[in-house]
């Protein structure tokens, strides 16, 4: 009997670590991609993308309504590649609150973005990455923009 508790405690010791391990590579991915984003490289961006990725953001108008805005992949990277030199942009990043489950992993990632040093909006980053052939990708980015309560952010 206490054999059994044994290799049952082994294989939830091994399934932890793999998540462990799953979530770091996640992280990094995260980390990576906002870092190519930063360099505003276009070509490593299409990378972490799935061919059917999506990229949606909610937003509130002038008037004070919320509604959704969808954009295409490509256009969002040829946007970000198309950015002169003159402009700095940094979306600085918190600590992302991931989930993994049978090759989908969700990160919800506040953030404030800041162009030329100046806080221009801030929210929440939320990326949905399936496990496509090994390897991690992006199906999908839903934000949301705000100016108000910028400093209230879980850093």
């Amino acid at each position: 009997m206490k054999y059994t508790f044994i290799i049952i405690g082994f294989f939830i010791t091994q399934f932890s670590i793999a998540q462990a391990i799953e979530h770091s590579v996640i992280d990094q991915k995260i980390k990576a991609f906002f870092d190519d984003f930063h360099q505003k490289d276009s070509t490593k961006l299409k990378t972490y993308f799935d061919k059917t990725a999506t990229l949606q953001s909610v937003i509130k108008t002038k008037e004070g309504s919320t509604r959704m805005v969808d954009e295409s992949i490509s256009k969002f990277i040829n946007s970000i590649g198309s950015i002169p030199d003159s402009i700095h942009f940094e979306e600085r990043i918190f600590k992302a609150t991931i989930t993994l489950e049978k090759g989908l992993a969700h990160a919800f990632v506040p953030y404030q973005f800041y162009v030329n040093n100046k806080l221009s909006h801030c929210g929440v980053n939320s990326f949905i990455f399936a496990l496509v052939e090994d390897q991690w990708l992006i199906s999908n980015i839903i934000d949301t923009r705000t100016r108000d309560e910028c400093d209230n952010l879980s850093h």
